[in-house]
């Protein structure tokens, strides 16, 4: 299992929000299945956080985790199951 608890930057295509495919490491993985979907949001005073986390399998084989952070609009690969 490979985790970077800041996140690896992803470009993603997402319609309405749900992740379609995403480049990462050189190579288009495109989506097949969506296993749990979950929102985080915590408080001001911890430091704001609003995220959409998506459990992913690709039709490369990859199961991950990724997230859309919502506050700055950027989408990153956090957890890669192996």
């Amino acid at each position: 299992m490979s985790f970077w608890p800041d996140g690896c930057p992803l470009e993603v295509l997402a319609t309405d929000g749900r992740p379609q495919q995403f480049h990462w490491n050189l190579r288009l993985h495109r989506i097949l299945r969506v296993g749990d979907h979950w929102r985080v949001h915590t408080d001001w005073w911890a430091g704001e956080v609003w995220r959409d986390y998506w459990q992913v399998t690709t039709h490369t084989g990859l199961l991950c985790v990724i997230y859309h952070d919502l506050v700055a609009d950027l989408w990153r690969l956090e957890r890669i199951y192996g």
